[in-house]
């Protein structure tokens, strides 16, 4: 049965629209569990992978400005090439299976290979250790090699459905909705979160290998039954391509960068994106530091996460009901004050687990409040392009900060406690540069009569 179908003559109108798709309440809830447990494989295999690899990395001698190139700086240099390429090929596609869906299905199988070979990395750089005998750099180098060589066909696969999962859902989900639906979304994702720090961080060492392979399975299942089951509606037809292959970066510059509002917004968002990145880069080498062992870090964590979960319906409300951007100011506010109190107050694992769950939670509310911002600023017949475009800008923020941020602690003998530092300047950045865009959001219309220029 299809998710959505069009409405005859002589029915009542439909309760819920998106574009070409009319839903019933009842379709609709389907539509949301179908979208939400292929969030719930998405979250767990991103949330999960991440701080599972970068133990790992440490665990055989990786340097912090090596953790922050691989981990950071890596990914988003691959950002920069394939996601304009795919987001601008993504709303120009019209197939049977939609303009999202055949992208997102191909992501599925590379990204399962990709973490069963980082769960044979150790075995793979022993074996390549003794293969090479007296010319081997060592068992420890090795070994991150490999785990370098398969996260980056890891990252190729995240970083494409990253792009178009969110290009899927502005597509099939009614804007009338679209808050509290980044709600739930937020709310399964934290939950697959939940699930890795609360049973699975503290054994990372012993059991990576099985913490691998049954997300690789998860994610398997849960994706491809998403993509099976979502159906996308009817596109307009696409805008004739440029004749001249060197026009097509006329174009998607053009479209995405020749407005200082659309600017703005990049801006904004991508330095918000960076705020807590020091701090989810570094917080599981600085833990030890000040007494904090893994398995009472993945307890405040969790609890962190629990209070992100209570918290995301009522923003979604929220936002739904004053607008994503007034909600997220708010956030941003509150959390430059919590990463300053962090930066001068954690110095035992108390305060730094007492700061794990303040800035964790507050960063977790302006992540809520700004997944809407996107699908109710850009043209939606332009998404994944536009959504392209911030991710340029996301990644050129993530390359530089991530390895300068490593590099700094490593001249400072590595002492974490400056995570927060780095978290409280790019706080106030992001708050200056998110009310610009609000003020220019309300010369344009405002919540009631807003137009995307």
């Amino acid at each position: 049965m299809s998710l959505a179908s069009s409405t005859p003559s002589d029915a009542p109108p439909p309760s819920w629209r998106a574009g070409t798709l009319t839903y019933t309440t009842g379709a609709l809830l389907a539509l949301f569990v179908w979208l939400l447990w292929g969030d719930f494989g998405f979250f767990l295999k991103e949330r999960a992978v991440q701080p599972t690899l970068q133990i790992m990395l440490k665990k055989f001698g990786a340097s912090d400005l090596v953790l922050a190139l691989l981990v950071s700086s890596m990914p988003q240099a691959m950002s920069l090439i394939l996601v304009p390429i795919v987001g601008y090929r993504s709303d120009r596609h019209r197939g049977r299976w939609g303009r999202r869906i055949p992208f997102l299905a191909v992501t599925v199988p590379v990204a399962c290979v990709a973490m069963l070979g980082l769960a044979f990395s150790p075995v793979l750089g022993d074996w390549l250790h003794r293969f090479l005998g007296a010319s081997s750099p060592g068992y420890g180098p090795l070994i991150v090699v490999c785990l370098g060589f398969f996260w980056f066909v890891f990252e190729f696969s995240s970083v494409i459905c990253s792009c178009l999962f969110h290009g899927l859902i502005t597509d099939v989900v009614p804007q009338g909705v679209i808050g509290r639906f980044y709600a739930m979304f937020r709310v399964v994702g934290l939950l697959g979160n939940i699930t890795f720090t609360a049973m699975l961080l503290g054994h990372v060492e012993e059991y990576y290998f099985q913490i691998f392979l049954g997300i690789a399975c998860v994610y398997a299942l849960s994706f491809s039954l998403m993509c099976w089951r979502v159906k996308e509606g009817e596109y307009p037809p696409p805008a004739p391509p440029p004749e001249r292959r060197e026009w097509v970066v006329r174009t998607y510059l053009r479209e995405c960068f020749s407005h200082s509002y659309y600017r703005w917004i990049f801006l904004a968002i991508a330095l918000g994106y960076t705020i807590t990145w020091p701090i989810s880069l570094f917080v599981y080498a600085y833990a030890p530091t000040v007494g904090l062992d893994l398995g009472t870090l993945g307890k405040y964590l969790t609890a962190q996460l629990l209070l992100s979960v209570v918290q995301a319906y009522p923003l979604g409300w929220l936002v739904d009901r004053f607008h994503a951007l007034r909600v997220n100011l708010v956030t941003l506010v509150l959390l430059l004050g919590a990463t300053i109190w962090a930066f001068f107050w954690v110095h035992d694992a108390r305060t730094l687990g007492l700061a794990v769950v303040i800035v964790g939670t507050l960063s977790g509310s302006w992540a809520t409040t700004m997944l809407p911002i996107g699908p109710t600023l850009f043209p939606t017949a332009r998404f994944a392009t536009m959504n392209s475009a911030l991710v340029i800008c996301f990644s050129l923020s993530q390359m530089l900060v991530a390895p300068v941020c490593g590099l700094m602690l490593d001249r400072l003998g590595n002492d974490y406690r400056y995570m927060y530092y780095w978290a409280a300047l790019l706080s106030a950045a992001t708050l200056l540069a998110t009310w610009v865009v609000y003020r220019r959001f309300r010369a344009l219309g405002g919540p009631e009569n807003y137009v995307a220029p």
